[in-house]
């Protein structure tokens, strides 16, 4: 006897949760090999970038000797629109060395917030790129966030390695 299922519906094409299963797997592979050239890049170019580091201090001490705080300032967003994101680091540590070389300007840190002190930030922030000739200009915030720290630093923890007097 040869019986034939009635009424059953046919299956058709694979099933939904496979479909999205496999696109997470596929994201997750392409996350980690994402991860892997990333790691493989930044140790290949460690020496390098702290050689950059290196000098951007020298440089921005030996400017810093001779010209003034807002100088310092102005100098490093005359590179900004050129600068790539690893450039821009270096920009900043040149930034900061000079700040502390530079000959004080006046009320330089006047109007300048804590960085903790956030909506004062963006507001000081906004004005400070405009009045440099970057407004809304979003890398010129970053860079001059330098400023806040030069301003307000953080206290230093004290150092376990000494002994006490």
């Amino acid at each position: 006897m040869n019986s034939a299922p009635t009424n059953q519906p046919k299956k058709k094409g694979i099933a939904a949760w496979k479909i999205v299963v496999g696109i997470l797997g596929v994201c997750v592979a392409l996350l980690g090999l994402l991860v892997v050239v990333v790691v493989i890049f930044v140790s290949t170019q460690e020496d390098s970038f702290m050689k950059d580091a290196d000098l951007a201090r020298e440089r921005g001490t030996s400017f810093g000797k001779t010209h003034d705080q807002r100088e310092c300032v102005t100098d490093v967003l005359s590179r900004l629109d050129s600068a790539g994101t690893l450039e821009q680091v270096i920009d900043r540590i040149f930034l900061d060395e000079c700040l502390a070389a530079a000959q004080p300007s006046d009320n330089f840190c006047r109007a300048v917030p804590p960085k903790s002190e956030f909506l004062a930030t963006v507001s000081w922030r906004l004005q400070a790129c405009t009045e440099y000739g970057k407004p809304s200009n979003e890398d010129c915030g970053r860079t001059i966030g330098e400023i806040q720290e030069f301003c307000h630093p953080k206290p230093r923890k004290p150092d376990s390695t000494r002994s006490a007097p």
